[in-house]
This record gives structure tokens, C-alpha cells and sequence, in this order.
């Protein structure tokens, strides 16, 4: 079971997904097609219809069952006003477009401004206070919102744009990533079949080293045994990575009029042999 069929397992529960399930059920699908639609596991999207159905007593149906059963007998079932009261008494955000609108308007009217006259009239602080109020969600929540859905790219970001408490959570959890980004390094190696250094570079960020890397493509396209690997490094700490280093090869990228080279194709056994014999 992959990530890539399952896109959606382990993020935090929208209104979308809540939306692709009730659709579903509507439709006639079963669990399975369900949760390709929602892109979940198929258990995962059985137990969340506890948030779309009142509790009932132990020992009835599983809430699945009687969501289900409630969909085929009123259609227009308010599942959303049950979904919005369980996430209330479980202190979860519920997001919906509408949030999400509001979110981005926030967003676009705080942007950095070329001249000082078009600069926010408002401190940031404000903005983020007034989100708070109008969404009735934490500051840590909506930070961790404009993060997962790309709009800021750090929390760092969310901070000098919206503004936080100075000694709450998102505050601190803003400056531990800003110390730890700058105590990393990225490294970018790129070596030959026999695991020769064809090159080695430092980059800030790991956006950095890729952007170069893309820039290496025509150099090493060629070699279809070159492989590049991108490793976090901590400044000061030699030997020492972070996370899982991700790599790749430059031949999917072979220059136009080339053939392209199919790894299944070459005899490694034989290449190897033929270095062992030098």
C-alpha cells in the first residue's frame, strides 16, 4: 500500500474529504471506491463516519452502517452540522472552503509591498488575531493550514506576515525551524558507476540543490550510470544527516535526439566483472 494511492492518509480531515464520503454513499459505492475517491484507507474512511452521524448507544450498528443507512433514507441528511459539532468537541479545526477563501484573502492583503505607501495599515499581530476571531481556530492551526496547502512556505513565514502571540506555541515553533534551517546544510554529490566524485556542492536549502542539480542535467545526460543524492547535513556536525537523502539518476533527462537508455537493458553483472578484472 503506497502514499500515491492513498494521497490523503495521514493528513488532517477536511470538509472535502467529508464531502467525497457523503458523495460516495450517495452514489452506491462501497468502502473501497470510496476511499480511492477520498484517497484513504478504506478503514480510515469507515471509522471517520463517526463524525457524520450522531452517537448512539453501545452495541448498535457501527456508525458506517447507520450512515449509510440514513443517506438512502433522507438524501438531504445534515451530516455537516454533525462533522462541525464533533470537531468543536474534539478542539479540531474544521476547515472548508470558505476558511480556506478567507485564509488566502488574508494572505494576499498582508504581501510584502514595493512602496511604503501600499504597506498593511494594520500590524500583523492584528491579522492573525482577527482570523482567530472570524474562523474560531487557534493560530497554530491556521499557520499549520497555509504550510500544508503551499501558501507559506514555513511557519517562519506565517509569522512575519500574520503575526503571532510572542510566548505561545506557533511563536516558538517559528523560531526552532528558522534555528534549525540555518544550522543545516544540503549537500549535493554527484558520482559515477564505480561511486567516483564527479561533484560536490553546498547549497542553503534543498530547493537550492535542486535547482542546481537541474543545471548539471545536460552535463551528465550522458551517463546514464551518474547518480545524484541530495543529503541534510548539520553545520558543524560532520558524518552527520538528517532524514532519509533523496537521489536520482540524469538519464531520464537525455539530451533531444538521444535514445533514451533503459536500465533493465545493461548487463551490471558484466560491468562489474569488467572492473573487478582492472
Amino acid at each position: 500500500m503506497t502514499s500515491s494511492e492513498f494521497p490523503r492518509h495521514g493528513h488532517n480531515w477536511d470538509d472535502r474529504d467529508y464531502r467525497h464520503i457523503i458523495e460516495g454513499c450517495l452514489d452506491g459505492l462501497d468502502d473501497h471506491e470510496i476511499a480511492q475517491r477520498v484517497g484513504r484507507k478504506p478503514k480510515m474512511v469507515r471509522e471517520r463516519a463517526s463524525y457524520l452521524i450522531n452517537v448512539e448507544p453501545r452495541g448498535s450498528r457501527s456508525p458506517w452502517t447507520r450512515l449509510r443507512k440514513e443517506l438512502r433514507q433522507n438524501p438531504g441528511y445534515d451530516w455537516e452540522s454533525v462533522a462541525r459539532r464533533r470537531h468543536a468537541e474534539q478542539c479540531l479545526p474544521y476547515w472548508d472552503d470558505a476558511a480556506d477563501a478567507r485564509l488566502d484573502q488574508a494572505w494576499a492583503d498582508t504581501a510584502p509591498a514595493r512602496s511604503w505607501l501600499r504597506r498593511p495599515k494594520r500590524p500583523a499581530a492584528q491579522c492573525m488575531r482577527d482570523l482567530e476571531t472570524a474562523l474560531g481556530i487557534h493560530e497554530f492551526d491556521i499557520a499549520r493550514r497555509l504550510h500544508y496547502r503551499g501558501v507559506a512556505a514555513s511557519l517562519a513565514e506565517v509569522v512575519d506576515r500574520l503575526g503571532a502571540r510572542a510566548d505561545g506555541v506557533l511563536a516558538a515553533r517559528a523560531r526552532t525551524q528558522a534555528d534549525r534551517d540555518a544550522a543545516t546544510l544540503h549537500v549535493l554529490t554527484v558520482t559515477d558507476d564505480s561511486g567516483a566524485v564527479l561533484h560536490t556542492s553546498l547549497h542553503p536549502t534543498g530547493g537550492a540543490a535542486e535547482e542546481f542539480k537541474d543545471t548539471l542535467t545536460a552535463r551528465y545526460a550522458s551517463q546514464p550510470l551518474a547518480m545524484w543524492t541530495i543529503t541534510v547535513g548539520a553545520v558543524g556536525e560532520p558524518g552527520i544527516t538528517i532524514g532519509e537523502p533523496a537521489s536520482g539518476t540524469f538519464a531520464s533527462a537525455a539530451p533531444a535526439g538521444r535514445e533514451p537508455v533503459d536500465l533493465d537493458d545493461i548487463d551490471f553483472a558484466g560491468l562489474l566483472d569488467d572492473h573487478t578484472d582492472q
